[in-house]
């Protein structure tokens, strides 16, 4: 996705709406640092954000079997602090964590998301809307993507 907002961020206006699935125990809380991000450090951080939890060495970190025995907190400073300071130039730790507890929109922001895509029958992810159409496959490469945003540009 990144290299698609990087062609298109002039042209297309991009909108992200995270859902975090319920059987994994801190997709919550990725989602809500993820809109914490988005709403507090510098523009583009977010999308360094999804591609630093991503990596292959991140994801392992936070799978329920790694975060099983620790708490909110642990994860919080341990792991999530550490992803947000690699991914925003702008965001200290300590400031991430202040707005983690104490910012609203950071937590009803992640709610709303989660619900909204609920509603208009999100069910997994990834998936994608383009125009309010939910676009189930065919978007796997960049050339698939050029071919989707170039058509509905022209």
């Amino acid at each position: 996705m990144k290299s698609v907002y990087e062609t298109y961020e002039d042209t297309v206006k991009f909108n992200y709406h995270l859902f975090p699935l319920p059987y994994h125990q801190f997709a919550f809380l990725l989602a809500k640092s993820a809109n914490c991000v988005d709403l507090h450090g510098d523009a583009g951080d977010v999308f360094n954000f999804f591609d630093i939890v991503y990596t292959n060495e991140n994801q392992a970190l936070i799978y329920n079997s790694v975060t099983a025995n620790m708490t909110y907190n642990d994860v919080m400073t341990d792991i999530v602090s550490n992803f947000v300071t690699e991914s925003s130039a702008s965001l200290s730790a300590d400031d991430f964590l202040g707005f983690m507890a104490s910012d609203y929109d950071c937590e009803s922001n992640t709610r709303y998301q989660f619900k909204n895509a609920a509603l208009n029958q999100i069910y997994g992810t990834p998936m994608y809307t383009i125009n309010g159409v939910t676009v189930t496959d065919g978007l796997s490469s960049m050339d698939d993507w050029t071919a989707m945003i170039d058509g509905l540009l022209q």
